[in-house]
C-alpha cells in the first residue's frame, strides 16, 4: 500500500494505492463493463475510488486509486487502516478485514507558496539608444533535498525599440538576471521582429539558502538575441526581495517489504509445556512488530495472544500445563501483523500433547 498526502486550506487530501487483488472466481465468470468501487476504511474516514472495466474470473483485479479529504495538520499524518471493500457493479461486494488495524505515518506535502511579485525599473540600451523597461518580476523558490534552493524569475515582455523592418528569424534568446546570490538564466528560440515586444524566458538557478524565506537582491538584467545583439539593463539601486520558499518535497513513503513466516512448536512431556516459535523473514531488513498466535485444541480456542517479534525476527510463546489440559493434537495459526515497512504473512503448525 502506498499513501500520498497533500496539505490544503482545510485539512489534508489523502490518496492510497493497492496492488492488484487476487481473483478466485472461476475462469468462465465474465462481467464486462463493470464499475469497480474501492473503499479503504481508516480511523480518519473512508477513502474511495472508482473505475470501469471488465471482471474476468481468475484475472487479478486492478484496484482504483482511492482518495479523500481528512482532518490533519503538520508535516506528517498518522493513520490506521481498518478494512477494505471492493464492489464489482451490482454483482458482488468483496469485504476484507484485518486482524488488527495497521498504522502508517504519511509525510504531508505542504501547501504551495504563492510567488512574490514586485516592480523593477530597468534602464536598457539597444543599438546605442536608451529606453526604460518597467516590469513586474515574479519570484518563486523551491527548497531541494540537496540543501540548495531552486529560484526562478519571470519578467514581462520587454519593449522593442528596433525599427519594424528589422526581422531576425529563429533567434536564440538568452536572458540573465544578475543577483547577489548568483545569475539566473533562461533560453528560448523564436523570431525577433522590430517593434514587437520581446517575450522573456523564465530564468532559473540553484542558489544557497535555508529557511522559509530567501533574501535576494536584483542587480542587473541582460538579454542576448542570438549573436545579433545584446541588450544590457541596469538599476539605479539594487532591488531587494524576500521570497517565500516552498519546502523540499517529501520522498514517497517506501513500499512495505514482502515477508514470510515459519512456525515451529515442540511439546516437552517432562516439563509439560509447549514452546512455539514464529520466525519472520524479509528480503531486506529484520521485521518488527507483533505476531498474533492462536492455539486451538479441536474447535476450542486455548489461547490468542499478540507476541512481540524480537531483534532476530522471532516471536516466542510458551504454553504451560494449565493451558494444555487435554491430550491430543493442538493447531497453531500465526499471523505476522506487518506495518508500514513490512507486509503481513501467516503460517501454521501442529503439536501433540501426550
Amino acid at each position: 500500500m502506498t499513501f500520498a498526502a497533500q496539505a490544503t486550506e482545510t485539512g489534508v487530501d489523502l490518496t492510497a494505492e493497492l496492488e492488484d487483488m487476487p481473483n478466485t472466481a472461476p475462469p468462465f465468470v465474465s462481467l464486462p463493463g463493470q464499475e469497480f468501487v474501492a473503499t479503504l476504511g481508516t480511523d480518519l474516514g473512508d477513502l474511495t475510488g472508482t473505475r470501469t472495466g471488465d471482471f474476468q474470473g481468475g484475472t487479478p483485479v486492478a484496484i482504483p486509486v482511492m482518495s479523500g479529504s481528512v482532518a490533519g495538520s503538520g508535516d506528517s499524518l498518522a493513520i490506521a487502516v481498518e478494512e477494505f471493500d471492493l464492489a464489482v457493479g451490482s454483482s458482488a461486494s468483496i469485504p476484507c478485514t484485518l486482524e488488527a488495524p495497521v498504522e502508517f505515518e504519511v509525510p504531508v506535502t505542504e501547501l504551495p507558496v504563492e510567488p512574490i511579485v514586485k516592480d523593477l525599473a530597468l534602464n536598457c540600451t539597444f543599438s546605442g539608444n536608451d529606453f526604460a523597461y518597467d516590469t513586474d518580476v515574479q519570484f518563486s523558490a523551491q527548497a531541494t533535498n540537496g540543501g540548495s534552493v531552486q529560484l526562478s524569475a519571470d519578467l514581462e515582455d520587454m519593449p522593442n525599440t528596433a525599427p519594424p523592418f528589422v526581422s531576425l528569424p529563429g533567434q536564440e534568446f538568452v536572458a540573465t538576471l544578475g543577483t547577489d546570490l548568483g545569475d539566473l538564466t533562461g533560453t528560448r528560440t523564436g523570431d525577433f521582429q522590430g517593434g514587437t515586444p520581446v517575450a522573456i524566458p523564465t530564468m532559473t538557478g540553484a542558489v544557497a539558502g535555508a529557511g522559509d524565506t530567501l533574501a535576494v537582491s536584483v542587480e542587473e538584467f541582460t538579454l542576448a538575441v542570438g549573436s545579433a545583439a545584446t541588450i544590457p539593463c541596469t538599476l539605479a539601486t539594487p532591488a531587494e526581495f524576500n521570497v517565500p520558499v516552498t519546502a523540499a518535497p517529501q520522498p514517497p513513503a517506501p513500499k512495505a517489504v514482502k515477508t514470510s513466516s515459519k512456525a515451529t512448536a515442540k511439546y516437552a512431556k517432562k516439563a509439560k509445556k509447549a514452546t512455539i516459535k514464529i520466525k519472520v523473514k524479509a528480503a531486506s531488513g529484520t521485521p518488527n512488530g507483533k505476531v498474533k498466535i492462536v492455539v486451538k485444541a479441536g474447535k476450542k480456542k486455548v489461547v490468542a495472544k499478540n507476541v512481540k517479534v524480537n531483534k532476530k525476527g522471532v516471536a516466542k510463546l510458551v504454553l504451560k500445563k494449565a493451558k494444555l489440559k487435554k491430550k491430543g493434537k493442538y493447531k497453531v495459526n500465526a499471523v505476522y501483523q506487518g506495518n508500514k515497512q513490512f507486509k503481513k504473512s501467516k503460517t501454521n503448525v501442529n503439536f501433540k500433547v501426550k
